[in-house]
């Protein structure tokens, strides 16, 4: 029997799935193969391209006989290799430099420094020297720091060791360290920006000065006075008023003290005759306080003044008796008056005894013919006692 068309079908699909399979094999290797000839192309390039580069610059700091025993050991591990070394002492190592491109040179293979400086001022603790690497295009930046041993040989010897091995990599068209951005952040740090200036802060309000101690303080008050004009308790009274002036200086007060008061009417009886007194009297004294405390002060003052007296006469039971019509009679007199007060809330309460000494007595005389009979006589010295209120 002769095989259907389905049958060869069948018999086709292996060969046609063994057919994909070789396809995609072939593929892959020949994939591969091309990529393995392009890494060995650029290997091959890079290579070629470092065996270009010979020259290596060597710039050094440190003291005379560190700096000679470096140079020795640079000498023994480079020259048996095929490069062109530049060696150079140097009073310091600027790390500006090591990451700022200079002119482009295609026979550089390396540039190196090292500093071997070590600061001052650290006793416990010894810093290690810092060995600076640069490949021949500028672009990256080996730093490696190499740890000061108690024998100095062998930190020498570790130094030369790094330089031949970074040498053999460039030669070999290997990276080493970092990229010169990288590399730049590490030994260039940005400085910190200044912090911001201050804020303008508005001036703390000045505080008030202290009190001048002899800031001249004004107390205004009223009184009510009596007092004694003569022997048989002839008696004048009225109201006052009184202004100070005063320095307030803590216990001690000193200023000046005006008082004007007026007398009210007042008789005098002799015999047949009545004689009545009116008028009133103003002094100006210096004066000084002393305060017990904040409530209670005794004060002291002395000055001169006037009195000036109105004197009338009459009589009721004889017509025949003729009177003189009064005057106003000025009365200079001094004054001598202490005073207690005492301060509530914000006035003051107070109290003073005193007395007037005249300076002219005059004398109120009833003529009959060639004699005179004294009606009345003030006394030349006249106590007198007050009471009154004034602000505090």
């Amino acid at each position: 029997m002769r095989p259907r068309d389905g049958g060869r079908s069948a018999l086709r699909r292996p060969r046609v799935f063994a057919a994909i399979l070789l396809s995609v094999v072939a593929g892959v290797t020949f994939s591969t193969e091309r990529a393995a000839a392009r890494e060995t192309t650029a290997t091959r390039f890079a290579v070629a391209e470092s065996t270009k580069r010979r020259l290596v610059s060597v710039k050094i700091a440190g003291d005379t006989t560190s700096v000679a025993a470096v140079l020795d050991v640079l000498r023994e591990r480079t020259g048996g290799t095929e490069t062109d070394t530049e060696l150079e002492v140097v009073p310091t190592i600027d790390r500006a430099s090591i990451v700022t491109p200079g002119p482009s040179n295609e026979r550089q293979l390396a540039r190196i420094w090292i500093d071997l400086r070590e600061p001052r001022g650290r006793a416990n603790e010894r810093m290690p020297v810092t060995l600076y690497v640069v490949d021949g295009p500028w672009e990256r930046v080996l730093v490696r720091p190499v740890t000061r041993e108690a024998n100095p040989e062998v930190t020498w010897e570790e130094i030369g060791h790094i330089v031949e091995l970074a040498l053999g990599a460039l030669r070999a068209g290997e990276s080493i360290g970092v990229g010169r951005a990288v590399a730049r952040e590490q030994l260039l740090p940005t400085p910190e920006p200044p912090p911001p200036p201050p804020r303008a802060r508005e001036a703390p309000p000045r505080a008030p000065p202290p009190p001048n101690p002899w800031r001249p303080h004004v107390r205004a008050g009223a009184f009510y006075s009596v007092s004694t004009y003569g022997p048989g308790l002839e008696l004048a009274s009225g109201p006052g008023a009184v202004l100070q002036l005063h320095s307030n200086s803590g216990r001690l007060d000193f200023g000046a003290t005006l008082t004007a008061e007026y007398r009210l009417p007042s008789t005098v009886e002799r015999g047949a005759a009545v004689v009545t007194f009116e008028g009133g009297a103003f002094h100006v004294m210096a004066s000084s306080a002393y305060s017990f405390n904040k409530r209670h002060q005794l004060s002291l003052g002395l000055g001169g003044g006037a009195e000036l007296v109105n004197v009338t006469g009459a009589s009721t039971q004889l017509e025949s008796l003729r009177f003189v019509d009064g005057d106003i009679d000025f009365i200079p007199a001094a004054r001598i008056i202490t005073r207690y007060s005492h301060a509530v809330s914000t006035f003051r309460l107070f109290a003073g005894a005193g007395v007037d000494l005249t300076f002219r007595n005059l004398r109120y005389l009833l003529s009959r013919g060639d004699d005179s009979v004294i009606l009345f006589e003030p006394w030349v010295a006249r106590p007198f006692l007050l009471l009154g209120i004034e602000t505090n």
